[in-house]
């Protein structure tokens, strides 16, 4: 007995991920327009207490990276050796669109402080603190993001690391390998609580890799049952906000198994789901930060977020086609 059928086509599998980084993208735009700005909509709204939902979107992002990165390893027939190969070519795929990004956020800084309505100091930039973005070690030396939703790429890449430490025996070993493996990491999550490390998180990329390592036939379906079990059990016990949590990662790994039907709007979205991530905070957040010193109206600040979202979206498919498309395509010339 199977819950799916692991021989169903790629294309399929992987239009399911496309769609769910799509809603992902749109929950953590919601999230930053709506909650970013502290007293932009009054705390108890029902627009706000939904918003704040969208928190769970990372997660999201983050079990469909457990998925899909040992998915493609695998058709790709990776070994230890090809460790370089692997982080140079998610370097190449991730860090053009992010660096350029960043060039968009200084703009949006400088353009902001010289607008009239700006009420803080002069546009100052600390150099040490754009550098460190380069390896994403701002968290090390203890400076801010200049985009506060770049933590998670921060965490992507030390997946990216372990991912391609570990992979081969997650993918070939015993049952017994796989758990040694496992167990440090779930102790980790419960004594790391810093979400800048990777611990905290590790229960939703390993939901994740489950998922994979069932769709590649690795495991039964009673041993992908276990392991969901054991996960959102973990994510239970770790999270504040305990049921948003587990249904985000109870809901991401349905999703990737039984989400078969492309929806053209949600495709469309999971394409540019990266750009837009890159984006939505220095473009959309900059329309809600105007619209919060120009108005107290609340009716105007909600008619705000969707427009928010639409000039964010359009950035994000010019910044597609721009930066991330080519990236895309050079990643690709690196081969294992």
């Amino acid at each position: 007995m199977r819950l799916t059928n692991p021989a169903d086509s790629s294309s399929a599998r992987l239009a399911s991920v496309q769609m769910l980084r799509g809603v992902a993208a749109a929950m953590v735009c919601a999230l930053h327009f709506t909650c970013g700005a502290i007293h932009y909509i009054p705390d108890g709204h029902p627009v706000k207490r939904l918003a704040l939902l969208g928190n769970y979107g990372v997660q999201i992002f983050f079990v469909i990276s457990g998925f899909v990165l040992p998915y493609a390893m695998a058709r790709q027939g990776y070994q230890l050796r090809n460790f370089g190969s692997f982080l140079l070519r998610r370097i190449v795929r991730i860090d053009p669109p992010y660096l350029a990004s960043i060039l968009v956020v200084l703009a949006v800084m400088f353009l902001s402080s010289i607008h009239p309505f700006y009420q803080n100091e002069g546009f100052q930039l600390d150099w040490l603190t754009a550098l460190l973005h380069i390896g994403y070690l701002n968290p090390f030396f203890h400076k801010p993001w200049l985009n506060p939703a770049y933590w998670t790429l921060a965490i992507e890449f030390q997946f990216y690391i372990l991912l391609g430490l570990l992979f081969a025996a997650f993918k070939d070993g015993s049952t017994l390998t796989k758990i040694a493996l496992v167990v440090p990491f779930v102790v980790l999550a419960f004594v790391v609580q810093s979400y800048y490390f990777i611990f905290p998180h590790v229960p939703f990329f390993l939901s994740g890799i489950a998922t994979c390592l069932f769709v590649l036939e690795k495991i039964s379906w009673k041993q992908l049952a276990v392991c969901l079990i054991a996960t959102t059990l973990v994510v239970g016990l770790t999270s504040a906000r305990i049921a948003p949590a587990v249904l985000a990662n109870v809901l991401s790994v349905a999703g990737i198994l039984w989400l078969r039907h492309p929806w053209r709007p949600l495709m469309w979205l999971g394409e540019i789901s990266y750009s837009l991530y890159l984006l939505h905070v220095p473009v959309g957040g900059w329309i809600i930060g105007w619209t919060e010193v120009s108005t107290s109206s609340l009716s105007v600040r909600l008619a705000m977020i969707p427009v928010a979202f639409v000039v964010s979206l359009v950035a994000a498919w010019l910044f597609y086609r721009a930066i991330e498309r080519p990236a895309i395509q050079w990643s690709k010339q690196v081969r294992f």
